[in-house]
């Protein structure tokens, strides 16, 4: 039997990791459908439940996996269903 190049094993791991995440993230999409919630809804909830005080949306984009622009979006719907609140930026009457 041939000894898999270093380089293959790591490509199979990385598919392996890949894997288990595409796995957890349909299971964690199913749970939260149940709340009318989406995988990158959780995402962003769970950004601002752990820093316990506001965040700018630029701020935000640097730990989620979304564009400005389509958090932008995401924030604006989850403001609409009453899940977090927007308000001017005390140090940059500019940011929101």
């Amino acid at each position: 039997m041939v000894a898999k190049k270093p380089e293959q094993a790591l490509a199979e791991q990385w598919r392996d990791i890949l894997a288990l995440h595409a796995r957890t993230q349909c299971e964690l999409d199913r749970a939260l459908q149940q709340h009318g919630l989406c995988g990158s809804d959780f995402e962003v909830l769970d950004v601002l439940a752990d820093g316990g005080c506001a965040y700018r949306v630029q701020e935000i984009s640097e730990r989620v996996h979304l564009s400005q622009s389509a958090l932008s979006r995401l924030i604006a719907r989850l403001e609409k269903d009453g899940l977090v609140e927007r308000g001017m930026c005390a140090e940059d009457r500019r940011g929101v």
